[in-house]
């Protein structure tokens, strides 16, 4: 069985970056596992967009055409 894939809503992320830029709760590492995560990187990653990074992600949906399309796809494209 996989992993669960966890949603964080914007809100959260950006109430952890703040607690990592007060400096009161030490680095990223303790950081992560005192919120319960897996590992420090996604915190990382959050990080490196910073705040308004994440604002300017808020209320888009991805792209319902991610990856390589299926072949049907490429062949209605080729019949019209």
């Amino acid at each position: 069985m996989g992993k669960k894939k966890n949603f964080y809503s914007v809100e959260s992320k950006i109430n952890v970056i703040e607690r990592y830029n007060s400096g009161d709760e030490g680095g990223v590492k303790f950081l992560s596992k005192k919120l319960g995560f897996r590992s420090p990187n996604m915190l990382t990653q959050w990080f490196k967009i910073g705040i308004a990074g994440l604002e300017s992600k808020r209320g888009k949906t991805p792209s319902p055409m991610r990856g390589r399309p299926k072949k049907n796809m490429i062949l209605l494209k080729k019949k019209y």
